[in-house]
């Protein structure tokens, strides 16, 4: 901005821009200290005044004295400070800021008016923690948080305890570990606990753990609780009732598998069951979906298209049809879809990930059958076939893996809870579209667990794997593709 020409020689006062710390104290008060600056030093006095505002720190709860006056700079001097009283307290409280606003200036143009005060906490702050759910086998992870910062660094310690599950048998024991947080943070500061597979069939199992120390307030305590196993190698069934299949996006297996953004993915195939060598059959995304389904990615790859482009012809019978065709009941579930069977992508919806409404010849059937995904799964009513895609973050394909693995363990653990799964009547297998080798979980209860096969198989395999499960005939290049249910004892 231009500046007047009478003005020009008319120095400037402020405040600096901003936040002053200052310790709160226990008791008594503590100085904030501030400096009211001129740009030049001038031959005549400037005065300027001064007030507090509140802020989240106030007056009125006792946080500090309010403060005004009138700061003089004498002609030939640069800068004149302020002083402004906080209140000492015993009361743990977050850090809390007011300000300090200049106004009325004479003799100088003011520039910057306000500087904030930031009152910094030095009593022991409180503890927060949630308590965890996970599979047995996953990592139980605690996350330990200030509900106040802290002036300084903070450290305390962490320390599990058995309930009736027992260390180094049920869970890996820790501590005592120390976990600091450095000044002016609340966390959170996490504390892994890797729990045990086994073959038996046992209730849910507890342990504890407490976070501690003389600079906190008090200790918390929070539980584990460790899931029944989900797989215990019982009798398997002649046929099963029910297949679930879950297809996921864009990873390889060792970005999920044993990554600790994936603790519930991960403790679904330890628990359980996956193959490190389950290889897609094409690219991108479109001829693996279709592959999974029907058999073959017939002239589907190499494009994503929606079907409106009449790039992508099916010709054999999918699963869905197949499973109609034998009595059954089939239903894909895609998340992000507004009506059953769209054909054209939107949003987080992409046709490409769900393969029913390429095939014509059963467009009938995809307008019955292909719905979009409820807010929670009927457990109690379970299709015979059930394939359900993620929309595009809950896939993993636009958000990342941890997002996906909390959707799996939010929209997939009800099944395994249910009395259908626990029955033995229920098979769960977790999948990627791709890319090779792709993260995968097997699961039902008569699979072996902890199986980890190293057998080369790819989509073609997986789809022979849910045709024996439900007793049909393999589709296409399912027929001489090596299925996993014998090797996993589904």
């Amino acid at each position: 901005a231009l500046v007047d020409p009478a003005q020009a020689a008319t120095p400037t006062v402020s405040i600096a821009a901003g936040t002053t710390n200052v310790i709160e104290g226990s008791s008594g008060t503590s100085v904030a200290m501030l400096s009211v600056k001129l740009s030049a030093a001038t031959n005549v006095p400037v005065t300027v005044d001064y007030a507090t505002v509140d802020g989240v720190a106030t007056v009125a709860n006792g946080d500090y004295v309010a403060g005004t006056g009138t700061v003089t700079i004498p002609p030939g001097a640069f800068s004149r400070p302020i002083s402004v009283l906080v209140n000492g307290d015993v009361v743990p409280e977050d850090y809390e800021v007011f300000s300090v606003a200049l106004s009325n200036p004479v003799n100088a143009l003011l520039t910057n008016a306000t500087r904030n005060v930031q009152i910094l906490n030095d009593d022991a702050p409180l503890l927060s923690m949630s308590s965890v759910t996970v599979n047995e086998g996953a990592t139980a992870t605690f996350n330990a948080r200030l509900l106040q910062r802290f002036y300084q660094p903070l450290t305390v310690s962490a320390q599990t305890a058995d309930g009736t599950a027992l260390a180094n048998s049920d869970y890996t024991a820790q501590g005592p570990t120390p976990l600091t947080f450095p000044a002016g943070t609340k966390g959170p500061q996490p504390v892994a606990v890797p729990t045990a597979t086994d073959s038996s069939t046992e209730p849910n199992e507890t342990f504890t753990l407490t976070v501690s120390g003389a600079a906190v307030a008090a200790p918390l305590t929070k539980t584990a609780t460790i899931r029944t196993q989900l797989c215990v190698a019982q009798a398997q069934p002649a046929k099963y009732a029910h297949v679930v299949v879950i297809v996921m996006e864009n990873h390889t297996y060792g970005s999920v598998i044993g990554n600790a953004a994936a603790p519930w993915t991960t403790g679904v195939a330890r628990s359980c069951g996956s193959d490190k060598a389950y290889a897609s059959v094409g690219a991108p995304s479109r001829p693996n979906y279709i592959a999974m389904v029907a058999g073959d990615t017939f002239d589907c790859a190499g494009n994503d298209s929606d079907p409106a482009a009449n790039n992508c012809h099916p010709s054999s019978d999918s699963v869905f049809k197949q499973v109609i065709d034998a009595g059954g009941t089939s239903r894909v579930y895609a998340e992000g879809m507004n009506a059953n069977c769209e054909t054209t992508s939107h949003g987080l919806y992409a046709v490409k990930h769900n393969a029913w409404p390429y095939f014509p010849a059963e467009a009938s059937l995809c307008q019955q059958f292909d719905q979009p995904m409820p807010a929670t799964i009927d457990t109690a009513n379970l299709p015979t076939l059930l394939e359900i895609m993620p929309n595009l973050c809950h896939d993993q394909h636009n958000c990342n893996v941890a997002t996906g693995d909390a959707w799996l363990a939010q929209t997939i653990q009800p099944i395994f809870d249910s009395a259908s799964y626990l029955s033995g009547d229920t098979a769960v297998i977790i999948t990627y579209d791709e890319y090779t080798n792709l993260p995968n979980a097997f699961a039902s209860r008569s699979a072996t667990s902890g199986t980890l096969l190293t057998t080369p198989t790819n989509h073609y395999g997986m789809l022979r794997t849910v045709e024996d499960l439900l007793g049909l005939a393999p589709l296409g290049q399912a027929a001489t593709a090596t299925g996993l249910g014998p090797a996993l004892h589904l």
